[in-house]
C-alpha cells in the first residue's frame, strides 16, 4: 500500500460551473502517490488546474500542509507561483530560446548558483536525458520535451507535484522506467504526487491510491486494487473476447 501520512496533507473542495459542465470535487489526499482516473471530459484536468491556481472555482477551498491556498468564502487566493506546487501538463511549455539545461535551471532562484549545475545534471540523469542538456526545445522529440518539462518542475523540489498525463509521448518501456525512478525520487524527498492517467497499468505499477471521477464528481477513492478491480476485469474480458 502507498505510504500515508497520519493526516491528509491536502484537502480540496472544488465546485464550479465550466460552460455546460458542473464540477463538484471534494477529496483529501494522504497517500504519497495518488492517481486521478476516469474517462476524458469528467473534469480531471480542471481539478489539476484549480489546485495549481490556474483556474479559480466558483466556490471551494484548498489546504496544503496546513496552509490555506484558496478559500472563496474568506477571499483567500494564493497565486500559482507562491503555492509551492509543480504542475506538468501533456503539452510542454518550454522556453524556446533557452537550452534544456537553462530551462531546468530557470526555477532554481533559491538554490545557490554553485549548486544549480549539479541539481540540473542530477535531474537530467534521473529522467535519462543528460545528452540533451545543450539542445534547444525545437530539436527535441515530443517525448523528450515532456521529460524536460518534468525535469524543470522537479528541480526546485516543490511541496506537491501535479502530473497531467505527462508521459503520453513516451514508449511503454521508457515510461515504465521513468515512473519507477520518479516514484523513488519523490518518495526519498517526501514529495507527494497527484497523477492524471487513463492507464490501469500505471496505477498498479505505482501501487497508488486512486480517485475515480465520473461526470464531474468523485465516484470512488481507495487503493488501486480495490477501486479499479471492476475496470480491470472489464478490460481483461475485452482482451479475451475482442468481438
Amino acid at each position: 500500500m502507498p505510504e500515508r501520512t497520519q493526516e491528509p496533507f491536502l484537502t480540496a473542495r472544488l465546485h464550479s460551473r465550466l460552460g455546460n459542465f458542473s464540477l463538484k470535487a471534494d477529496f483529501s489526499l494522504s497517500a504519497r502517490w495518488t492517481v486521478l482516473f476516469g474517462p476524458s471530459g469528467v473534469g480531471k484536468t480542471s481539478v489539476m488546474r484549480m489546485l495549481a491556481g490556474l483556474i479559480r472555482p466558483d466556490e471551494g477551498s484548498i489546504r496544503l500542509n496546513g496552509n490555506t491556498l484558496l478559500d472563496t468564502r474568506s477571499g483567500i487566493f494564493i497565486a500559482p507561483g507562491s503555492r509551492g506546487i509543480g504542475f506538468v501538463t501533456q503539452r510542454p511549455a518550454l522556453f524556446q530560446h533557452m537550452s534544456v539545461a537553462d530551462n531546468i535551471a530557470f526555477g532554481l532562484h533559491s538554490v545557490p548558483s554553485a549548486e544549480q549545475g549539479d541539481r540540473v545534471h542530477s535531474i537530467l540523469e534521473l529522467l535519462e536525458a543528460a545528452p540533451l542538456a545543450s539542445r534547444k526545445p525545437a530539436a527535441l522529440s515530443g517525448g523528450e520535451q515532456q521529460r524536460i518539462a518534468l525535469a524543470r518542475t522537479l528541480a526546485p523540489e516543490p511541496r506537491l507535484v501535479l502530473l497531467d498525463e505527462p508521459f503520453s509521448a513516451l514508449d511503454a518501456s521508457l515510461k515504465e522506467r521513468i515512473l519507477s525512478k520518479l516514484e523513488s525520487w519523490l518518495g526519498s524527498r517526501g514529495i507527494p504526487a497527484f497523477y492524471v492517467s487513463h492507464n490501469l497499468a500505471e496505477a498498479y505499477q505505482t501501487d497508488a491510491d486512486v480517485i475515480v471521477m465520473q461526470d464531474g464528481s468523485v465516484a470512488a477513492h481507495g487503493s488501486a486494487r480495490d477501486v479499479l478491480a471492476e475496470e480491470r476485469d472489464r478490460l481483461l474480458r475485452r482482451l479475451a473476447d475482442p468481438d
